[in-house]
């Protein structure tokens, strides 16, 4: 099930922090790599394999995966768009103590269009 393919930093623009919106998920297949990734959903309907657990996401759905951990993402449905930001960056980017917080795989499928964060 593990995957030796291991997606670099450095493929990615910027030295520190990737910022990318995108209306398509594309599937790199199962992978891992040495940064940390956060993706939220603004909507859609998709499913992520995070260190061999099957999780959905949709709209107001939020995650953070930290490095080596395991994971795909698809579409659930391949006829509608899927609108999600990936904000992806290396671990001296953010505080070392925010860091130490992440123990996981952080998940969180409650965000409203009113609250902050969504906005």
């Amino acid at each position: 099930m593990y995957s030796n393919k291991k997606l670099e930093f450095g493929k990615l623009q910027g030295n520190n922090i990737s910022v990318a919106r995108r209306a398509k998920i594309e599937s790199t297949g199962l992978h891992w790599h040495n940064y940390y990734e956060m993706i939220f959903f603004f909507d859609g309907h998709a499913e992520s394999i995070i260190n061999g657990t099957a999780t959905e996401f949709k709209k107001g759905s939020i995650y953070i995966l930290t490095p080596f951990d395991i994971h795909k993402t698809e579409s659930l449905n391949q006829n509608l768009n899927t609108d999600f930001v990936n904000i992806s960056f290396k671990e001296g980017f953010i505080d070392n103590e925010i860091i130490s917080e992440i123990d996981g795989v952080f998940l969180l499928n409650c965000i409203k269009e009113s609250d902050l964060i969504y906005r």
